[in-house]
């Protein structure tokens, strides 16, 4: 992620690329040149498991302090939901901790991501029906009981990352009002229509196939995963975002093209 962000600035005209994947080191370097930053851009890790991380929440408390106190605009990136599909309380818990301090960056935005694909690690729920389809020849779409005797599909957001890089340049360069925002295509699709999506890229015979668990009842996880786009619209941002048909097409046709 951080090299796509690199990357998609030095294309635009922003110069100036520090990467720091430690984050000792990065707080040394903020202390140290923090007159020569002119935004830092920071992507937390999706969180694998539901549990409380105190250094965690320890460190992006101490990352907010940091800039605050040497005037560092600031951008956040985070997962609205955890691996499991839960929503990521303790991202919460910092953004109601970061409204409470007197003291900000000149400008912060804190960016809420849903299922992000297209970047270079390739660990997407896309990415995974995608090898599953080359490898198996088909894929599996699970459903569940709603609770109310339907079985349901999963449906994620899926934001491209090309979409992502946009936003974020477009608020390098507006600087728009300082806050939360969720980012994501605003457009929940559901697993059958990703490895639909996948099966016309690879011009494959469609063969997906439902699986049913009835077992699992009012699961608080199997529902509609997806961003609330309002406040993203109403500061100015009016691109639209790519389609998951189009984006599953660039982003095979980008990455796994050597597969072939």
């Amino acid at each position: 992620m951080a090299d796509c962000v690199a990357e998609k600035f030095r294309v635009m005209g922003l110069h100036g690329d520090v990467q720091l994947r430690n984050t000792t080191c990065l707080m040394d370097y903020l202390n140290l040149h923090h007159q020569e930053i002119e935004l830092l851009i920071y992507v937390d890790k999706r969180r694998d498991e539901e549990i409380e991380e105190r250094s965690r929440m320890d460190y992006l408390q101490l990352l907010w302090t940091i800039t605050a106190k040497h005037a560092v605009p600031l951008m956040l990136l985070f997962f609205k939901y955890n691996s499991n599909y839960m929503i990521d309380t303790q991202l919460d818990d910092f953004v109601k901790w970061s409204g409470k301090q007197y003291r900000h960056p000149p400008l912060f935005y804190l960016f809420k991501l849903t299922e992000l694909y297209g970047t270079e690690d390739k660990t997407s729920a896309l990415d995974v029906f995608y090898r599953r389809i080359v490898q198996e020849g088909e894929a599996s779409i699970l459903r569940r009981s709603d609770g109310h005797g339907d079985l349901v599909e999963r449906q994620l957001d899926y934001v491209y990352v090309k979409d992502v890089m946009r936003v974020l340049y477009w608020f390098a360069t507006h600087h728009p009002k300082n806050g939360v925002y969720e980012l994501g295509s605003g457009f929940p699709r559901t697993d059958m229509a990703v490895a639909n999506a996948i099966y016309r890229v690879l011009k494959l015979k469609q063969r997906p196939q439902y699986i049913d668990d009835s077992s699992v009842r009012g699961c608080p996880n199997w529902s509609i995963l997806g961003a609330d786009l309002t406040h993203l619209r109403r500061v100015g941002y009016k691109k639209p975002f790519y389609s998951l048909e189009k984006g599953v097409k660039s982003h095979i046709q980008r990455s796994f093209s050597s597969d072939s």
